[in-house]
């Protein structure tokens, strides 16, 4: 084999090695450590029969998470290829005014390992629902209103009296 025949096969290594780096698809290295699974909520006050939207990014792609309000099953979710999920759950009716608990369980991102995370909500109670109404934590200003506009007209005869016996006496 002549220098024509080694350049010539250096020089087509040469363009298959390019055509080859040109046409691979770049490696992406999984990033470590993996990040931790997290939820959200998009309302934290609420009351019986409203609906809370639940979601959570970086759980396991193509996986269900459960759904628990106060460790009562709710719903399942299905995570997307991205690893996130949103769902909509309702709050049951007869749930207990104050906080409770939405927690979700489900494999984390390495799809290796089930995690369980929780957000606090708190539920209220419209004044039907409780009983009675609401407090009063005022006062009665109308009963002072009362006393007021009958001290100025009390005030006011007086002056108007006062001139006129003023009036009276210069003559």
């Amino acid at each position: 084999m002549g220098a024509r025949g080694i350049r010539g096969t250096a020089v087509s290594l040469a363009a298959l090695l390019a055509v080859a780096l040109l046409l691979s698809a770049p490696v992406q290295a999984q990033t470590y450590p993996p990040k931790p699974p997290s939820i959200g909520v998009n309302d934290t006050l609420v009351r019986p029969g409203d609906k809370v939207v639940v979601s959570g990014a970086d759980w396991c792609p193509g996986s269900t998470v459960d759904i628990f309000l106060d460790g009562k099953f709710i719903t399942t979710a299905d995570v997307g290829g991205d690893g996130t999920f949103s769902t909509s759950i309702t709050v049951p009716a007869g749930t207990d005014a104050g906080p409770a608990e939405i927690t979700v369980e489900g494999l984390d991102e390495t799809c290796e390992e089930t995690r369980v995370l929780g957000r606090t909500i708190t539920v209220v109670l419209a004044a039907t629902e409780s009983g009675g109404s609401l407090p009063f934590t005022g006062d009665n200003v109308s009963v002072w209103m009362i006393v007021v506009a009958g001290l100025l007209v009390v005030g006011a005869g007086f002056a108007v009296a006062g001139r006129r016996r003023e009036k009276h006496l210069r003559r």
